[in-house]
């Protein structure tokens, strides 16, 4: 399930014009009714949002966050919009931590204490 389509089924289920209520009627209609698409559809509810940690929430929550920043970035001489900015730096990173947790030397602590005093 992509970010997205989490937050599709949230989005749904509480802005329904005719109210939440009725979404789960007609959903539950759709169980009595026993059409097909249902048991695929309630098997994907049970996997991604049984629970609020449940991948479902998550990725709402993720797929809210990106739209946040988006339409609003930080001010943060950190942040750049610029996705392939973004993807550099990531990059970079990536291949930094790479280096040193190959050394004998390496500590996650050490480095995330170091990390944090970067700041």
């Amino acid at each position: 399930m992509e970010n997205k389509d989490a937050f599709d089924v949230y989005y749904t289920l509480r802005n329904f014009t005719a109210g939440t209520a009725t979404a789960v009627a007609g959903f539950t209609a759709e169980c009595a009714a026993e059409n097909p698409a249902f048991e695929n559809a309630w098997q994907c509810l049970n996997e991604h949002f049984s629970s609020e940690r449940s991948a479902g929430p998550v990725a709402t929550a993720e797929f809210n966050t990106m739209i946040d920043i988006a339409s609003r970035p930080p001010q943060s001489p950190r942040f750049r919009r610029d996705r392939s900015t973004l993807e550099r730096r990531a990059g970079a990173w990536l291949r930094e931590f790479t280096a040193r947790s190959a050394r004998a030397d390496f500590s996650p602590a050490g480095y995330l204490l170091a990390l944090t005093s970067e700041d």
